[in-house]
C-alpha cells in the first residue's frame, strides 16, 4: 500500500510503501517539471538509492539528507499502518 508523507510546494510529493518481505520501506519522491517528472527512490533503513531520474547531484544530495532527517518518522508511521492511522487518538 502507498502512504502519503508530505507535499512540498505545488510540485513535489513524497510517499512511502508498506515494508516488503525484507523489511525495507520504499520512499518515492516525485517532482513535476515542465514536460514530465523527476523522481528518486530510496529504501529504508539502508538509505539505498535505487533509481534517480532528472535530479542534479546537488538535488540528490538534498533529497538524501531529507530522507535521513525524516527516516525515523517514516519508519514509525509505516509500523503504525500509515501516518494518519492513529489520528483518532489525538
Amino acid at each position: 500500500m502507498i502512504h502519503p508523507y508530505v507535499t512540498i510546494g505545488e510540485d513535489t510529493e513524497v510517499v512511502y510503501y508498506d515494508a516488503n518481505d525484507n523489511g525495507e520501506i520504499k520512499v518515492y519522491i516525485e517532482q513535476a517539471v515542465y514536460g514530465g517528472f523527476h523522481h528518486i527512490t530510496f529504501y529504508l533503513p539502508s538509505y539505498k538509492v535505487e533509481e534517480t531520474h532528472g535530479f542534479t547531484a546537488d538535488e540528490v544530495k538534498h533529497w538524501t539528507e531529507f530522507v535521513h532527517n525524516n527516516a525515523h518518522l517514516i519508519i514509525e508511521s509505516e509500523r503504525n499502518g500509515g501516518i494518519f492511522a492513529d489520528a483518532a487518538a489525538i
